[in-house]
């Protein structure tokens, strides 16, 4: 699927607007790592014990992206925002959240 920052394709047309996508993830840190599952699951948080890779969290907030359009039965991502933003959760600053957030609007494009 073509995901673009732009609001248009050159050489391509847009031949339908299917509306807004979106994708999110988010990684706790520290003690946040260490909570119950079921806790996880409520908040949709995702715990990782190990370094916290950005491009691992990006890549999955892209992937959600691509599936939300995929849903709406597009073929391209046009206005892709992308917002990255670090949570400190306590003030021994040993837990945090990073979370990724990304929308965009979905079309189908001429192939």
């Amino acid at each position: 699927m073509l995901v673009t920052t732009t609001s248009h394709i050159e050489g391509k047309k847009i031949l339908e607007y299917r509306g807004p996508c979106f994708g999110q993830a988010t990684r706790a840190t520290g003690n946040l790592s260490n909570l119950s599952s079921g806790w996880q699951a409520m908040s949709n948080v995702q715990a990782n014990s190990k370094k916290v890779s950005m491009e691992e969290i990006r890549n999955v907030a892209l992937n959600e992206l691509i599936q939300n359009a995929r849903a709406l039965k597009a073929n391209a991502i046009i206005d892709l925002k992308v917002e990255i933003d670090l949570k400190e959760i306590n003030f021994e600053k040993t837990n945090y959240l990073y979370l990724c957030k990304m929308h965009g609007t979905a079309v189908n494009i001429e192939i």
